[in-house]
């Protein structure tokens, strides 16, 4: 099993820290809006080193959903026999 990420980015606020604003304005950061600069792509070093640590806790996530939907089938499928058989 693979993940493949499609990209990394820091989400901005609509002001820097040091700016004159409302807290909001300086700490909500969020993507879109009439600006383009509410995002900054993330440098490779930290990109490897979170896609590293995020396969890492994901990968064990993914395959244990993955067998719960296989016996959660399995088992809807011996329910469906047995009452096919009575």
């Amino acid at each position: 099993m693979n993940i493949h990420f499609l990209g990394s980015y820091w989400k901005l606020p609509d002001q820097d820290i040091a700016a004159y604003g409302s807290l909001e304005s300086k700490f909500k950061s969020h993507i879109g809006g009439r600006r383009s600069t509410f995002a900054a792509r993330v440098d490779a070093d930290t990109y490897a080193a979170v896609t590293k640590q995020l396969e890492k806790a994901l990968l064990p996530v993914y395959a244990r959903m993955l067998a719960a939907k296989q016996d959660s089938n399995f088992v809807t499928m011996l329910k469906g026999l047995a009452k096919a058989e009575s």
